[in-house]
């Protein structure tokens, strides 16, 4: 699949997710500051993506971006650590 189709599935998958407008879905949108999204809601957001992304996902440390207090987790993070595309 070609990035640009990757990074628009991804968009179309959070939109569904969280209700939000396709149009206010970016790259840089983050998930806890941007989307509302954290704490177990997070968990479950991240549990639902790699499965229907089919993504391994055992070097993901989650709480490293989940957790209050920790570094935001952005769509760009997704994109790059997991498929190793850019946006």
């Amino acid at each position: 699949m070609e990035p640009d189709q990757t990074y628009e599935r991804v968009r179309v998958f959070t939109a569904k997710y969280t209700g939000e407008d396709l149009a206010s879905i970016h790259s840089n949108s983050g998930l806890q500051n941007d989307l509302a999204i954290a704490g177990l809601d997070g968990m479950a957001f991240m549990d639902n993506f790699f499965e229907e992304f089919e993504v391994d996902y055992t070097d993901f440390v989650l709480d490293k971006y989940i957790c209050e207090g920790f570094r935001p987790l952005k769509l760009t993070i997704l994109l790059r650590r997991l498929f190793g595309l850019s946006t």
